[in-house]
């Protein structure tokens, strides 16, 4: 897609480059706030930034709002990472077991991720692989929903 916009390497760089660095930032703020915690609310708000993102990057031929679009895959990408290991080192039971379907589920994304998107932006269109990513997003996002409330109605 970039080479097809007649983009530049450089450019291309600094796009991947803005994920990593909003990725980098959600971390080193998250680790000093406190109200996220066990909240369902904050993780879906991250979550519809990358929808968000992932709208802009799929309609967009700007280099500006790509970049928007970057960052606010960025933010979620980093608030999801954060949680995911968060919850899975909080408690002290089974803390190993839990760390390690975080790093599985990380690994199968980082495998399976590129190589969909691949697919259906050879299949299908160069901007398909956003349109596969929101659906995957929303699908989490639902499922999140069914799982917090599930989990709220066993405790009470």
């Amino acid at each position: 897609l970039a080479i097809n916009l007649k983009m530049s390497l450089r450019m291309l760089g600094f796009l991947i480059f803005l994920i990593y660095i909003s990725q980098t930032v959600v971390f080193l703020v998250l680790r000093h706030l406190r109200g996220w915690r066990y909240r369902i609310g904050p993780l879906l708000f991250c979550q519809g930034l990358a929808a968000g993102g992932l709208i802009i990057g799929f309609f967009t031929r700007s280099i500006f709002l790509f970049g928007l679009s970057f960052i606010l895959i960025g933010i979620s990408g980093g608030v999801t990472y954060f949680s995911s290991i968060f919850y899975s080192l909080d408690s002290s039971a089974a803390r190993g077991k839990k760390t390690g379907f975080h790093e599985s589920i990380l690994g199968t994304g980082a495998l399976l991720g590129p190589l969909f998107g691949g697919l259906v932006a050879r299949y299908y269109d160069l901007r398909a692989p956003y349109l596969l990513g929101l659906t995957l997003i929303i699908c989490a996002m639902l499922l999140e929903v069914v799982i917090y409330h599930n989990a709220k109605s066993i405790d009470k």
